[in-house]
């Protein structure tokens, strides 16, 4: 199952992918187009906020510990500009808790480093149904349902 973009309902969801190490990015990226999501990548805080600022995406997934510009500093910028987006905040070192940041990543998750790739697509499948269940009927659709609704409880270990 894919979730389907809202400008356009054949369209896949398109991800932005920032982490300054390239072997991260590469695997995420690979894990995420193998499951029918378009993703784009960035190299740091920066980078990523220049391509949010030329393109919607539907979900952010971003490390913390960047050169630059840090993944939460990216976040903030994010959420300053009324960005919507869904993130998911990624790393190993984190200089505080879920609960202090919680208000600033809505909609969105932490995920602690290392982590296993079917913990960040059931992460990023929580992200997306909500936003992809609010959408006029025009938009947001999931390929592959027929005409079903997905089942309570849905995760990415569920759907194969």
């Amino acid at each position: 199952m894919q979730l389907l973009g809202a400008a356009d309902a054949r369209a896949p969801a398109a991800v932005l992918v920032v982490d300054d190490d390239a072997g991260i990015r590469d695997v995420v990226s690979t894990v995420l187009r193998s499951a029918g999501y378009l993703t784009s990548l960035a190299e740091d805080g920066e980078a990523g906020w220049e391509a949010l600022r030329v393109r919607r995406f539907d979900a952010l997934i971003t490390d913390h510990d960047m050169p630059r510009l840090t993944g939460l500093d990216l976040i903030r910028r994010v959420r300053a500009n009324a960005l919507k987006v869904p993130v998911i905040l990624m790393s190993g070192r984190m200089p505080f808790d879920e609960t202090s940041i919680r208000p600033l990543l809505m909609p969105g998750a932490m995920l602690r480093k290392p982590f296993s790739i079917s913990d960040l697509m059931v992460k990023l499948t929580d992200l997306l149904i909500p936003a992809a269940l609010e959408a006029p009927l025009t938009g947001w659709q999931i390929q592959g349902d027929s005409g079903r609704n997905p089942p309570p409880g849905l995760a990415a270990s569920e759907t194969g």
